[in-house]
């Protein structure tokens, strides 16, 4: 039974008790009942027996064995009387009747007492008279027998019909105890789901009346806490994203800042010497500089700001990847010497939005460029692996301490001198786009290793 609902161990202990009840209360009535029955059985033949001597008790004076078998033979047509037998004071057999019923049989013998008027015999002492024959009756059981199969069957059904109808009512008995348990489970289960608008009713019995108001009062006070916390993470998002608006505006205030401190400088020091000054192709040099990384600065900053939805066609990573490198080395000036390629020759193919992924691309590899300045490597590979496009771009340079390898993909979180710290959050939000994944880890050589996965569709 372990492991059982509540239900069935009521049913299945009520079952066994009131089957064993019903059993012994059967059993013991059936004895009491048939032990009753048989003593009047035999009573009644005994009773029988007295009467046939008190009546044989003429024919014995008279000494008539007409009359005695007369007497026999009457005897003989009641029912379940097998044989009568009458003998006188001497055992000397005076009538006898007999007939054939099959089955077992049981004998009674009563005495025939004769008064007598010698006051001086010593038999005379008890007060009955003398014993002046005998009459023995024979009487088959067969009937007592049927009589007591036929209680036995009564009291079996009586038995399995008060069981039953003990059961059916103890049955619904355990339904009502039980049925406000189920309703109790069945409301957890929802309240588990995320649905605290349940509520489970009384159902009449104290007991899980007071279970089912206390569990209404915890679903009331969860549901009240979770308004609460909805309130509390509603105001704390506002927070927080006025937090992140003013980091923003910061980032962006010191990023433009400084570049346009230099084209405010460069413009006095034309206005002091005049368009033609011998400064002023450097001066204009400057401002060209500055004014691109502003719009870089700006383009980065939209571009983070929107989310990344990808409209994503078919295509052919690796030969895609060959043709993003490329430009890469010829618009990049120290990519020529520092970016060594290894690109499967094999299609492998991939739901992609060609233009996101490029941006992607584009900013490990000009991340590892920077980092290594001209004095290393940078190593970029691509092959299928498996169900998947594998991209890793490796770098000599001198990697990512470990305080910082946790945050490397948080926006605004840079190293650079100069930088949005836009880049890498970028990179990973374009690949999850994608379904893929994007990771850090340590290159042989002490720099970085970037690894991309993105899922291929065949």
């Amino acid at each position: 039974m372990r492991g059982g609902s509540v239900y069935r161990r009521f049913v299945g202990v009520g079952t066994a008790l009131i089957a064993a009840s019903s059993f012994v209360v059967a059993f013991f009535g059936w004895q009491v009942t048939s032990g009753y029955v048989e003593a009047r059985y035999h009573e009644h033949f005994r009773v029988l027996a007295d009467y046939a001597a008190s009546r044989a008790e003429l024919g014995l004076v008279l000494n008539d064995p007409a009359m005695l078998q007369a007497l026999a033979e009457e005897l003989l047509a009641l029912e379940a009387v097998r044989e009568v037998v009458i003998t006188d004071g001497g055992g000397r057999r005076m009538a006898r009747a007999w007939r054939e019923i099959p089955g077992r049989a049981r004998s009674v013998t009563a005495p025939v007492w004769s008064p007598t008027l010698d006051r001086s015999n010593p038999a005379l002492e008890n007060g009955s008279g003398l014993e002046s024959g005998r009459v023995t009756l024979v009487y088959a059981v067969q009937g007592l027998e049927a009589l007591l199969r036929s209680l036995v069957v009564r009291f079996t059904l009586a038995g399995v019909l008060v069981a039953l109808a003990s059961v059916g009512l103890y049955g619904l008995l355990a339904r009502g105890i039980v049925s406000p348990l189920r309703d109790l489970v069945e409301a957890a289960r929802q309240v588990s789901a995320g649905r605290l608008d349940v509520r489970v009713r009384p159902k009449g019995l104290k007991e899980t009346d007071v279970l089912a108001e206390t569990f209404n009062e915890m679903v009331t006070a969860l549901e009240q806490r979770e308004q609460d916390l909805r309130r509390l993470n509603a105001r704390m998002a506002r927070r927080d994203a006025l937090a992140e608006v003013g980091r923003f505006s910061m980032m962006v205030a010191h990023e433009i800042k400084n570049p346009l401190a230099i084209i405010r400088g460069s413009l006095d020091q034309l206005k002091r010497e005049g368009p033609g000054g011998a400064s002023a192709p450097v001066l204009w040099g400057f401002m060209e500089e500055e004014l691109t990384r502003i719009n870089r600065l700006v383009e980065d900053f939209l571009l983070f700001s929107k989310p990344a939805h990808a409209s994503p066609v078919r295509t052919d990573m690796n030969r895609w990847l060959a043709q993003v490198l490329e430009k890469i080395r010829l618009m990049a000036e120290d990519a020529e010497k520092a970016l060594h390629v290894r690109v499967a020759e094999d299609p492998c193919w991939c739901a992609c939005d060609p233009e996101l992924m490029e941006r992607a691309v584009g900013h490990l590899v000009r991340n590892a460029l920077d980092a290594v300045d001209g004095h290393g490597a940078v190593r970029v590979a691509a092959a299928a692996r498996g169900h998947a496009w594998v991209l890793t771009v490796e770098d000599d340079g001198p990697g990512v301490p470990p305080e910082h390898r946790e945050r490397v993909f948080e926006p605004f979180f840079t190293t650079k001198a100069k930088g949005s710290g836009l880049g890498l959050a970028m990179v990973q939000r374009i690949v999850e786009v994608h379904g893929g994944t994007v990771r850090l880890e340590s290159a042989q050589g002490g720099g970085a290793r970037f690894v991309v996965s993105i899922p291929r569709r065949e």
